[in-house]
Formats: structure tokens, sequence, C-alpha cells
């Protein structure tokens, strides 16, 4: 399978811009945290079309292959453990809602209605899936650019939303695959997510923003039960900063 050449940059430019927003708000400047962050993350963009490349995420008919489900959860959990190092968290930059500002890159998400319409893609996926990741992506846009801090609630609830779009989009993935576990029949399959360019989004995009997700509950439930309503607002941080630029 071989898909149109315009994908690659709808999809490998905001996969790597998703890493280098999370170095650059989430971690504090010039941090040897967020440069190993991005580091890490990046060389696994690199890896990731080198395996996209040879087929190793590719599915197939009746055969079972677990490199992005293991891509999906390891990635995950590798990043939310490396969170909780007491050296790692004490290098993550300001108040939970910049955590929020890297998910704004979700909206982009709207390749997977592309590739339906390409007939690549099954409705019954990248309608969910798409539109799942649009409506996140606008409601980061919202949070960081509302002109005010988000309550606590409303971060708790942008991320359980978040986590359950991610879950959804993943489940109805696999479902509607071509390997044994397959229960969705649908023409065509889901095959187009496990071939470049559209396996970075599970393998590389799809980690990240679930343990954004992840991390910023846990600092919420951990060290943030009130908000602050002197802290300036994230979205005049970043004007800040582009002026400063």
């Amino acid at each position: 399978m071989t898909l149109p050449w315009y994908l690659w940059p709808l999809v490998l430019i905001p996969v790597v811009a998703i890493t280098l927003t999370t170095t650059a708000t989430v971690f504090k400047r010039k941090s040897v945290a967020g440069l190993g962050f991005a580091v890490l993350w990046l060389a696994w963009t690199a890896v990731a079309v080198w395996l996209g490349a040879n087929d190793v995420f590719r599915q197939s008919p009746g055969a079972t292959n677990l490199t992005v489900p293991a891509a999906v959860v390891g990635g995950t959990v590798l990043l939310v453990l490396l969170s909780r190092i007491p050296a790692v968290a004490a290098q993550m930059a300001g108040p939970t809602v910049k955590l929020v500002v890297p998910q704004a890159y979700r909206i982009t998400g709207g390749v997977f209605l592309i590739a339906m319409a390409l007939g690549q893609l099954p409705p019954v996926f990248a309608l969910p899936a798409g539109l799942g990741d649009i409506a996140v992506g606008a409601g980061a846009l919202a949070i960081v650019f509302s002109g005010h801090q988000p309550s606590r609630k409303t971060l708790v609830w942008f991320n359980i939303l978040g986590i359950l779009d991610l879950v959804v989009a993943v489940g109805i993935g696999a479902l509607a695959g071509l390997g044994p576990a397959q229960l969705i029949h649908t023409s065509p399959s889901t095959l187009a997510v496990t071939t470049l360019p559209l396996a970075l989004i599970p393998t590389v995009a799809v980690p990240l923003v679930a343990a954004l997700h992840v991390v910023s509950l846990l600092r919420l439930r951990d060290t943030e039960p009130t908000t602050d309503p002197t802290t300036v607002p994230i979205g005049h941080q970043m004007r800040g900063r582009l002026q400063e630029m």
C-alpha cells in the first residue's frame, strides 16, 4: 500500500512539533531533562520511520503483529515512569496547564479523514479517530488562549476525554485490522494505519500525548488541589515568549 506523498508533511511535521513543543513548554529552559526527552523521542521517531519502511508495523491477514500495541503501551508507560523520577519532575516547569499546550497538535488528526476520503481507511475508524482528535486539539487551543486560568475541574475533564478519545481510536483500529483480533469486518481495513506515514501517529504521537494526559492527571492529584488565580494565563506566556524572540 502506497499513500499519497502529501500525507507525509501532514503527519511528520505535527509529530515532530509535538515533541519540540513538549520540550519547550513542559520543561524548564535549558534543562537536562528537557534535552534528554527531545533526543530520546526524536531518536524514537527516526527509528519508527525505519521500522515502518521495513514493514515491521504492517498488519497481515490472520497474523498477530503486536508491534503497534507494544509501541503505544510501552512508550506511554516509559514516559510516565520517567516523569516520576524526582530529578526529572524537578525540571518540569510551571503549572499543569502547560501540559495541555502540545495537545493542540491533535487537531491534525484530520489526516484520518483525508485517508478515508481517499478510500484508504474505513469510516468506522476514521470518523471517531479523526473527529475526536480534532475536538481534543480544538479544546486544547481553547484552554490555552482563553485568556484566563482553567479550573482544576476543566483540566481533569479535558484529560479524561483526551484519554477516552485515544482508547476509542486505538481500540477500533485494532478491531478493524487484519489480525486475529479483527471483530469489525469492513473494507478497507485499518491497514493504512500500520504503514507509513500514518504509522507514526500510533507509534510516536499517541504514546506522547497519552503520557501527557496521565502525567497531567497525576500532577493535578498530587500537587494542584486548587488553581492560583494570580498565575499568568499560558496563552499570554506563550505570546510573551514569541515577542522575546
